[in-house]
């Protein structure tokens, strides 16, 4: 799920407004705001994945075929794009309104 992570970063980046930070504090924000993404994603997928393509789907999460868990989703989860837009948004938002509330603070 590297290319999924890749592309999480992008958009997260873009989503969040912490330019004002210095880069590695992006990078920190970033990185844990993915993996937070990555895990919600990966539930919004496995509550619509019929259940008996689950072991299969978390074998090929689990390696290192990007391609082949594309194609697996596109076949079985023809809106994980839609899932992990999802996911994205609703961190994101509960970052932000986590940053206002310390700004409020």
């Amino acid at each position: 799920m590297a290319l999924l992570q890749s592309n999480l970063q992008s958009k997260i980046a873009t989503e969040l407004g912490v330019g004002n930070l210095p880069p590695e504090s992006q990078k920190r924000i970033i990185a844990r705001l993915g993996e937070i993404i990555l895990q919600r994603a990966t539930m919004n997928i496995l509550d619509v994945l019929p259940e008996e393509k689950r072991g299969e789907f978390g074998k090929l999460a689990a390696g290192d075929d990007q391609s082949a868990v594309e194609a697996f989703l596109k076949q079985f989860v023809p809106n994980a794009d839609e899932l992990v837009n999802a996911a994205i948004k609703q961190e994101v938002e509960a970052f932000k309104g986590f940053k206002a509330q310390l700004a409020a603070s």
